[in-house]
């Protein structure tokens, strides 16, 4: 562990509940704002999945509470059924990853899919400054989108909208 349980438990707090404000400021939205986006949200009764989040974090704990709790408070306003998130963590030792396979049970309950994984070593080893590195770990992200064999639960081949949306977020805040 990389990270205190204290402090894994409180990242953790934060994200999930977006309205904790300390010691983490979060994002604001002007008031009404739910009726400019309410196309946004599926009223059909199907669980394909219209919105997919891909992230690639590197070193990115203090930036997790603000990034993360935004992209759930989405999550719960789109319908979790209809949201995925991919997150590939650039090879993080500051507690990145703890605070994300954390999260897991927590969005699994949510009915979100959420895949996480690891490159398996700091994607700025060896001062590689060529670009195929970080394409690599994008697309790894982007890999639930058209893996015919992913975790059977959580396949998301031929389960997704041809219409989805993939957002990809930036960890540099």
């Amino acid at each position: 562990n990389r990270i205190s349980h204290e402090r894994l438990d409180r990242h953790v707090h934060s994200i999930l509940n977006f309205r904790d404000e300390w010691p983490y400021q979060r994002v604001s939205c002007p008031v009404g704002i739910a009726e400019r986006y309410q196309n946004l949200q599926d009223t059909e009764d199907n669980s394909q999945v219209r919105y997919f989040f891909a992230l690639n974090p590197y070193e990115a704990l203090d930036a997790l509470p603000r990034l993360m709790s935004s992209v759930v408070e989405t999550v719960k306003y789109l319908g979790a059924k209809h949201c995925a998130i991919s997150i590939v963590d650039g090879g993080s030792e500051d507690g990145t990853w703890e605070v994300l396979n954390a999260l897991k049970p927590f969005l699994d309950k949510m009915g979100v899919r959420y895949f996480l994984a690891t490159s398996g070593h700091k994607i700025l080893d060896g001062g590689d400054t060529s670009h195929e590195p970080l394409a690599n770990l994008r697309n790894k992200a982007l890999q639930p989108l058209k893996a015919e064999e992913v975790e059977p639960l959580h396949a998301l081949a031929g389960k997704y909208s041809p219409k989805a949306v993939v957002v990809f977020l930036d960890d540099i805040a």
